[in-house]
């Protein structure tokens, strides 16, 4: 099982931003959506509300006041999480910032500054991001994708998208997850396979066997002379 997400937020900084809307969606492996939730937040930190974010959501100030009370919503969420998952699960996302997964790392700050950051590790294992997925295939020539924007792939895949709808990002990214995983994965299993024969000519792990310097020692007034 994997947990897909995607969020939407005040502002695109971690520290100073907050998470206005969440979109999760639990799938089984094979592709099948086992269970989702929708939350919205309804942000305090006001002063640091982003013009520039609000354009790319369109979700206003006034809107977003009248969303349910964010420990609430926090509170449903980890809710959710323990009565769905048995064990960790994978943590998918599409967008990178600065090279960090945005959506994991969003929601890490914001358990952070809430003092409750364990509950993410308790949740979720590893982030897997569309978007490198995409740029491994795109490096080894197995798509031509011009761009690895969310909105360009579904396009290229003929999915759905209203994008930076919370919703409808996460379930497009699902999308593309399933329909590049097999050739992603196949690509991993040929680099470890190169890496471990290389590995395996190169004998111990700790490289090569190097030849020695010549010894030497000191004389009376300490002037170093080779040995052999």
């Amino acid at each position: 099982m994997i947990a897909v997400v995607d969020i939407e937020t005040s502002s695109t900084d971690y520290w100073r931003g907050e998470i206005i809307a969440l979109s999760i969606g639990l799938y089984s492996n094979d592709g099948q959506l086992v269970n989702e939730l929708d939350l919205k937040f309804r942000p305090v930190r006001l002063r640091y509300w982003d013009k520039g974010s609000e354009a790319v959501h369109k979700i206003t100030v006034e809107e977003a006041k009248g969303f349910p009370n964010a420990n609430q919503s926090w509170a449903a969420f980890f809710d959710f999480l323990e009565q769905n998952l048995p064990s960790k699960v994978p943590f998918v996302c599409h967008a990178l910032y600065f090279g960090s997964y945005f959506d994991r790392a969003f929601i890490n700050c914001q358990m952070f500054l809430s003092d409750n950051h364990w509950l993410v590790y308790k949740y979720f294992s590893e982030t897997i991001s569309t978007h490198t997925m995409c740029q491994k295939l795109k490096t080894h020539g197995v798509h031509a994708f011009e761009k690895l924007s969310l909105d360009y792939l579904s396009n290229y895949f003929r999915i759905k998208l209203s994008h930076h709808d919370a919703r409808s990002d996460r379930e497009a990214c699902a999308k593309i997850y399933f329909k590049t995983k097999d050739q992603y994965d196949a690509i991993r299993e040929e680099q470890r396979r190169k890496e471990a024969a290389r590995e395996a000519d190169q004998g111990p792990q700790d490289g090569p066997h190097r030849a020695l310097p010549p010894k030497v020692h000191r004389g009376k007034r300490g002037k170093l002379t080779e040995v052999g």
